[in-house]
C-alpha cells in the first residue's frame, strides 16, 4: 500500500468516526452502492453520511497542495446525479483553490467544507484502532465554580421560568450550559441560540464532543439574517449540514426519545423557527440563549429578530436562561470628550429587567476567576493621543489614495506606541507592559485587511523607521491551511 493511499484510509476512517460523533450513519461508497443497486465505480465519492433520511455524499482529501476545482470534478458530477439523491456534500480537504471555493458556493447544493486539522483527535482515534488499540473519549470534568453554576441554575428553574447566568469570557459558558441541558434528559428538546454562525459552529462541535447524552443535532441559518456583519456570518464557517427554511427543518426533524434533541440557530434565524414551531414543531423545554445581552439592545430593525426569544407568543419554551458574561454595556457620547462622566454614557444593553430575563442565577465575576486561577490577571491601558498632532504628523499619509480615516490612523499610531514602548503613564514614567503578541479585533473583515496593509506604512511614516512587530489578517473565510499557519505564527510571538 503506497504512503499516500495509507493516509487516505486513515482520513476516510477519521471522518466516519468524527460524522458518527455528529449523529449520521456512515457507509463506504462501495457498501452504500452494492445496498442501492449502483454500480461499484469511481465517483469521487469515498463515503455515504445519512441522518434523518437525508443523504449526504463525502469526499476525503488528505493532501498538502491545493485543492483545484478539477480535482473535485468527478465529485462534483456525482453530487450532482438525481438517481443518488443527495442533500448535499461533504469534503473534507486542507487547502482549496480560490477558483474551487468560490465554484462551490456557486452550485445548488450545499458543500460544507471541513478543515483536515478539524479531525485531529479522530486521526488519532483512527491510528488506534488500525494498530488495534481503543482510545477512550475523555470526559469532561465541571471545575467547581461550573458545578456551582449548574446546581444553581437547576434550583433556579425550580421556582423561575427564566433566569440569568453570568460568567466571564473562557470560564466555560458552553460546557455549563450543555450540562444544564443535559439534566433536562433523553428525549427533551432545546433551542440554542447564538448570534454569529462562526460561534454557532464552535457551539455544536463543542456540545457535540463533550455531551454525555448523544445529541440529535439541527442547525439553523438564513441567508437573509445575516444583516450587516454578512462577512463574519458567512455561511461557509460552519462546518454541520443546516436548513434555511421552516419547511425543510419540519421535514428533517425527529424528536429521538433516546438523545438530547438540539436546534442550534442565530438570533438571526429565528423567524424561521417561530414559522417551524406554527408548522408544527413542539415547544421547547430549555431555551439557551447564548451573548444574551444582545437580546436586550434598543429598538432597530436588524435587532428585531433577537427580541423574538423573549415571549412565548413568538417562540415557544418552557424555560429560558440568558447567558451573558456583560449583563449591562455602555458607550460613550462625544468621541471628542476626554474626561467620561455618568451624563455621557448611553446605555446600549441591560439585562436588568427581571420580567423579561428573570431573576440572577449565578454570576462568577471576573475578579473570583482571576483570584482563583482559572483567568490570567490583565491590565486595562488607556492610551491617550492627540488626532492633532496625528493629523499634523501625518498628513501626507491621510491625503494619499487607501489611506484610513484620521479616527483609524490615530488607533494605529497608538499601537505603534504600544509595540515600541513609547507608553507613559501619568507621571511621564515609562509602562514595562513586556508585549509579546496580540489581537487587534474589528467588526468587518475588510477592515482587518486594510489595517494589515496600512500598518507598517503608518510606522514608518510617523516613527521614520521599521515597524518592530508585524501585522496579518486572519478570518474564517480563509481555507484551514492559511488560517493553521496564521496561527502558529502568532502563537511563535
Amino acid at each position: 500500500m503506497t504512503k499516500n493511499l495509507e493516509k487516505g484510509n486513515l482520513l476516510e476512517l477519521a471522518t466516519k468516526l468524527y460524522l458518527e460523533d455528529e449523529g449520521f450513519t456512515v457507509y463506504s461508497w462501495k457498501e452504500f452502492a452494492s445496498k442501492n443497486g449502483f454500480l461499484i465505480q469511481d465517483t469521487g465519492i469515498d463515503l455515504v453520511a445519512e441522518k434523518n433520511g437525508q443523504l449526504y455524499a463525502v469526499q476525503c482529501k488528505n493532501r498538502n497542495k491545493e485543492i483545484s476545482w478539477k480535482d473535485l470534478g468527478t465529485f462534483i458530477g456525482s453530487l450532482m446525479l438525481k438517481d443518488f439523491n443527495f442533500k448535499g456534500g461533504i469534503l473534507v480537504a486542507n487547502k482549496l483553490t480560490i477558483e474551487a471555493e468560490r465554484k462551490i458556493h456557486e452550485i445548488k447544493k450545499d458543500i460544507i467544507t471541513i478543515p483536515v486539522s478539524d479531525l485531529q483527535e479522530y486521526l488519532e482515534r483512527a491510528q488506534a484502532l488500525l494498530e488495534g488499540r481503543q482510545i477512550e473519549k475523555e470526559k469532561k470534568e465541571l471545575r467547581p465554580y461550573q458545578k456551582e453554576a449548574v446546581e444553581s441554575v437547576i434550583k433556579g428553574f425550580q421556582s423561575n421560568d427564566r433566569g440569568k447566568l453570568i460568567m466571564p469570557p473562557g470560564t466555560g459558558k458552553t460546557l455549563v450550559s450543555l450540562r444544564i441541558a443535559e439534566n433536562f434528559g433523553k428525549g427533551s428538546l432545546i433551542l440554542f441560540l447564538c448570534p454569529s454562525i462562526a460561534l454557532l459552529d464552535q457551539s455544536i462541535k463543542a456540545w457535540l464532543r463533550d455531551s454525555e447524552i448523544p445529541i440529535n443535532a439541527y442547525a439553523v441559518v438564513s441567508d437573509k439574517g445575516v444583516g450587516k456583519d454578512d462577512e463574519l456570518n458567512a455561511r461557509s464557517l460552519l462546518s454541520y449540514p443546516a436548513t434555511t427554511s421552516a419547511q425543510e427543518l419540519i421535514e428533517a426533524f425527529r424528536l429521538d426519545k433516546d438523545k438530547l434533541n438540539v436546534i442550534f440557530s442565530t438570533y438571526q434565524s429565528l423567524d424561521v423557527v417561530k414559522e417551524a414551531q406554527i408548522l408544527g414543531l413542539p415547544e421547547f423545554d430549555l431555551i439557551l440563549c447564548d451573548e444574551a445581552h444582545r437580546t436586550a439592545g434598543v429598538s432597530k430593525k436588524e435587532e428585531t429578530n433577537f427580541k423574538l426569544v423573549h415571549s412565548n407568543e413568538n417562540i415557544r419554551g418552557k424555560k429560558r436562561l440568558y447567558m451573558t458574561a456583560t449583563p449591562k454595556v455602555f458607550d460613550v457620547k462625544g468621541e471628542e470628550k476626554k474626561k467620561i462622566e455618568e451624563e455621557n454614557l448611553i446605555k446600549i444593553f441591560d439585562m436588568s429587567d427581571e420580567e423579561i430575563f428573570g431573576p440572577k442565577f449565578f454570576e462568577y465575576s471576573f475578579r473570583k476567576a482571576i483570584e482563583e486561577g482559572y483567568l490570567s490577571n490583565y491590565r486595562v491601558v488607556a492610551m491617550e493621543l492627540d488626532k492633532k498632532v496625528v493629523q499634523r504628523e501625518l498628513y501626507e499619509y491621510l491625503i494619499s489614495e487607501g489611506s484610513l480615516n484620521i479616527d483609524e490612523t490615530t488607533k494605529l499610531v497608538g499601537l505603534g506606541k504600544l509595540v515600541k514602548g513609547e507608553v507613559y503613564n501619568e507621571n511621564g514614567n515609562p509602562l514595562d507592559l513586556k508585549i509579546k503578541s496580540g489581537i487587534v479585533f474589528t467588526n468587518r473583515v475588510s477592515k482587518s485587511k486594510q489595517i494589515a496593509e496600512e500598518f507598517p506604512r503608518i510606522f514608518q511614516e510617523y516613527f521614520k523607521t521599521t515597524p518592530p512587530a508585524e501585522v496579518k489578517h486572519i478570518d474564517g473565510n480563509m481555507s484551514a491551511f492559511e488560517k493553521s499557519n496564521r496561527i502558529k505564527w502568532l502563537k511563535a510571538g
